[in-house]
C-alpha cells in the first residue's frame, strides 16, 4: 500500500527528463533511504519508522491529504 501511495506521489509531479543532477539526487536518496531497510528473506523491503511523537504523525497524514486534495477534483 505504501508503495502504492508512493508511486501515487510521483504522478503529481511533472515527468522531467533524467539528468546526471536527477540521477545523483535519485542514487542519494536511495542510498540514504536503504540505510533504513531490512531486506526478507524473499527479497521484500521493510522500512520501519520512528515518530518524536503523535503530533509527527499527525502533520505527516495532514501533509498527505492536503497534497491529494490539491490534485483532485470534488464531483459531488
Amino acid at each position: 500500500m505504501i508503495s502504492a501511495a508512493f508511486n501515487f506521489l510521483g504522478e503529481l509531479f511533472p515527468r522531467i527528463e533524467a539528468s546526471e543532477k536527477t540521477l545523483s539526487a535519485t542514487d542519494a536518496f536511495k542510498q540514504k533511504l536503504s540505510e533504513g531497510m531490512e531486506r526478507g528473506v524473499d527479497g521484500s523491503l521493510k522500512m520501519t519508522i520512528a515518530f518524536p511523537d503523535e503530533k509527527a504523525l499527525d502533520n505527516l497524514a495532514n501533509t498527505l491529504a492536503q497534497m491529494v486534495g490539491s490534485t483532485t477534483t470534488d464531483n459531488s
